[in-house]
């Protein structure tokens, strides 16, 4: 912690408009940091820089965020595009003896600690990102799942994520194991009422060849977990709105 100090203060301890910068007194609150580098030069200079870069981190603008999630996550990629992708421009070194001036080419603060051998392109983080929104949904609907009163616990060495209805009498569909009118093979009404036989596919192409073997001139896919309803609206995927499918490791 850096204490400024000032030469006038008031009779609050509050320095006062006259008053002239004095010194500041260094004071260790957690750690055991090097008193050299106790400062607060550059964390002011990246707080501008996350201004400048950052439109939704200017106060008193229309483009700031209006929640606190929104303005995490917008911090959370310029922290990772400050550290990964910005390249310092280069150092310039003047030689003593020569007089000479010299550029030295610079890296990435993540490639100078060791955390990456690379420079990172913008790209790169658009594929983290999707990886993480892809593994937080996972989590989400396991989480959902559990909450069921009637679940399906399958193994996960058992589980075969897509899923053929052939109908006896006109029609096969492909569903995705965890949708509401699949629940791994047992159906809308849990197994009770079957006009047809489902069966496992390890991919969606293999179940959509196994639908067309079936019916080859009235065979789809399942609408809700698969089809337009799940890519519609402009959140994105939609996923089933019910499942009774629960998986374990």
């Amino acid at each position: 912690m850096l204490v400024k100090q000032y030469d006038r203060l008031d009779e609050k301890g509050e320095p006062t408009p006259a008053s002239r910068y004095a010194g500041a007194d260094k004071r260790i609150l957690i750690g055991d940091p090097l008193m050299s580098d106790v400062s607060t030069s550059y964390i002011e200079r990246f707080n501008l820089t996350a201004r400048m870069w950052n439109k939704r981190l200017g106060r008193k603008t229309n483009a700031f965020s209006k929640n606190r999630k929104s303005h995490e996550r917008h911090l959370a990629l310029l922290i990772m595009y400050y550290n990964f992708c910005w390249i310092p421009r280069a150092q310039q070194r003047i030689c003593g003896e020569t007089g000479e001036v010299t550029s030295e080419k610079r890296a990435t603060p993540a490639m100078e600690i060791g955390l990456t051998d690379r420079v990172r392109a913008p790209k790169d983080l658009i594929h983290l990102m999707d990886e993480f929104l892809s593994r937080r949904r996972e989590q989400e609907k396991l989480s959902n799942l559990a909450k069921n009163r009637d679940l399906v616990v399958v193994p996960q060495k058992d589980y075969s994520p897509y899923w053929v209805f052939s109908s006896e009498r006109h029609h096969s569909k492909v569903h995705r194991a965890d949708c509401v009118h699949c629940n791994l093979g047992q159906g809308h009404h849990r197994g009770k009422t079957t006009p047809g036989h489902w069966h496992p596919c390890s991919t969606l192409e293999e179940a959509t060849k196994l639908a067309e073997t079936f019916h080859p001139y009235n065979h789809s896919i399942c609408s809700i977990c698969i089809g337009s309803y799940r890519k519609s609206g402009y959140r994105g995927p939609q996923g089933p709105r019910r499942s009774n499918l629960l998986l374990l490791n």
